[in-house]
């Protein structure tokens, strides 16, 4: 039987990362890995030959402290930053926002409202640095959130944070324009995201109105040269530059557990592995059930098993092209040169309307999504002269179960068509080859929790298991399932290291965000 002082289930960029600050601690780390390669949702491939696409995540956010505290560049990964971030089109009107520019973005939206653009500035100088340091921390109920603060702001930002994200953006913002920005961006964050900011939805996901603050003025993208699986062989070379070992084709049946204690792993093809310190889930919670549930109380597999996941899923078209997109008609040219535009609203009803589609089951009755072009900044994934694109439709999860091609690609000729409207240059013709992703979110064995219906920040996944450690000594979580959910930005890892670290008495050594430190690149 091998013997480490961790073992980790799982290698998703969270897994990974929590591998690197417990090697950089002088543990011995294991991490098992189900899958041939690593990275979970970091999976880049030739979809179409001759062209790298990202099936899932694709950005990586720019601040994570986990950047400064490890050189990646040193184990082969190049970030990119790009110019502009996001556009979004209103008809022929666009909104365009730059890459860490706040002056020049404020600007921006001042074209629609300067009290808004008022509004951004002072909400970001008041709670931009709350939220960050909230974001990378242990989760606390909301009474008592806001330290550091004083006694009116705590308060304001407390009855934030028990909002849900269409109410924050109603009260704070008069523009159309502005409003459906910062909604867009909230739904491309989230899985549930048209039930985040639609009107009629705002009693299921109360107590989420934190999450508009991921969105207003940040997070300054990334991209990983090459796609985001270059992020997690990076990460992978880092680990075993720490002594650390890697399985993949490993999947864990048990973890197992001793006297209350958890000491080690079970694989599925009956390889024993010994933790003498921890082992840590880096799973969904239908895994995490079937690694360690016959050794919890019967009420908390219960309540895992009642969490509620995302009702939408997703259809991701993957493109190649002769050209990338060309919004005809725009008022601001750079949108041209956005990374990830927003198409397919005409007003603010249009949230409503495709929230119901989704809780209904109905394929979009007007579809409305985000995507771009990939190649504008990173020539590497595609032939020279050529484009890869890229395209998320959010869905009902009943869309894609079960679907069949006739009606995949009905819905892909649905999202082109609407698509053309705005960038009519994306002809049949110039389209090379497109690959259709269909995912159902809410299927998902993992049991990715819903934002919604109180299962965000203490009560991710459940209060009980919110903050990284669970009932039985030694046995952590380190997943998206918990606090403060998806996006590339390892917060789980770090947090849940701060955990295993008081827990084990560790010196300190690593970063803690602050709004001003470095970014990733420069």
């Amino acid at each position: 039987m091998a013997e480490f002082d961790a073992v980790i289930i799982g290698s998703g960029h969270n897994g990974l990362g929590l591998a690197c600050y417990l090697g950089r601690s002088g543990m011995r780390v294991l991490v098992c890995e189900a899958a041939a390669v690593v990275g979970g949702f970091l999976n880049t491939e030739e979809v179409i030959p001759g062209y790298r696409h990202s099936l899932h995540a694709i950005t990586l956010g720019s601040y994570p402290p986990f950047y400064r505290d490890f050189d990646l560049s040193k184990h082969g990964l190049t970030m990119l930053k790009v110019d502009v971030e996001f556009g979004l089109l209103m008809g022929k009107r666009a909104l365009v926002i730059h890459n860490g520019l706040l002056k020049e973005n404020f600007k921006n939206f001042s074209k629609f409202s300067e009290k808004d653009a008022r509004t951004l500035a002072v909400l970001h100088n008041k709670f931009h640095r709350t939220w960050l340091q909230e974001f990378y921390s242990q989760p606390k109920p909301t009474e008592e959130r806001g330290i550091g603060l004083e006694s009116d702001q705590r308060s304001e930002w407390k009855r934030i944070c028990s909002m849900s994200p269409r109410e924050v953006i109603d009260e704070f913002f008069e523009s159309e324009m502005v409003k459906l920005f910062i909604a867009s961006r909230v739904i491309e964050e989230n899985a549930d995201g048209h039930g985040l900011v639609a009107s009629n939805m705002t009693l299921d996901f109360r107590g989420v109105g934190d999450h508009v603050f991921r969105v207003l003025t940040d997070p300054q993208y990334l991209l990983a040269q090459g796609g985001t699986h270059s992020l997690a062989e990076a990460l992978a070379r880092q680990v075993t530059a720490l002594g650390g070992e890697i399985l993949t084709d490993s999947p864990v049946e048990e973890a197992l557990v001793n006297d209350g204690k958890a000491v080690g792993v079970r694989l599925v093809d009956g390889k024993v592995y010994s933790a003498a310190k921890l082992v840590v889930c880096n799973t969904g919670m239908g895994a995490f059930l079937d690694f360690v549930g016959h050794a919890l109380d019967e009420s908390l597999v219960k309540k895992i098993g009642n969490i509620r996941t995302p009702v939408s899923g997703k259809l991701d078209l993957h493109i190649a092209s002769n050209e990338p997109p060309r919004y005809e008609g725009a008022d601001d040219p750079q949108i041209d040169r956005s990374l990830n535009v927003f198409v397919g609203y005409d007003d603010l009803s249009d949230l409503e309307t495709h929230a119901n589609d989704i809780k209904e089951g109905r394929f979009p009755q007007k579809p409305s999504f985000h995507g771009g072009c990939l190649s504008l900044y990173d020539h590497t994934v595609a032939p020279p002269g050529k484009y890869a694109l890229w395209e998320w439709q959010f869905v009902s999860g009943k869309v894609v179960a079960g679907a069949s091609q006739d009606k995949i690609d009905e819905y892909r000729d649905r999202i082109l068509s609407r698509w053309r409207e705005f960038a009519p240059n994306l002809t049949k013709s110039n389209l090379l080859g497109v690959h259709v992703a269909a995912t159902q979110k809410g299927g998902h064995k993992s049991g990715y929790p819903s934002a919604g219906w109180g299962q965000s920040h203490y009560g991710r996944p459940t209060p009980e298991l919110s903050g990284y450690r669970t009932p039985i000594k030694g046995l952590y979580l380190c997943h998206s399932s918990g606090h403060p959910g998806g996006q590339v930005r390892f917060a789980a890892a770090l947090n849940a290291f701060k955990v295993i670290a008081e827990d084990l008495g560790l010196r300190k050594w690593w970063s803690e965000p602050a709004p001003g430190q470095p970014y990733a690149v420069e």
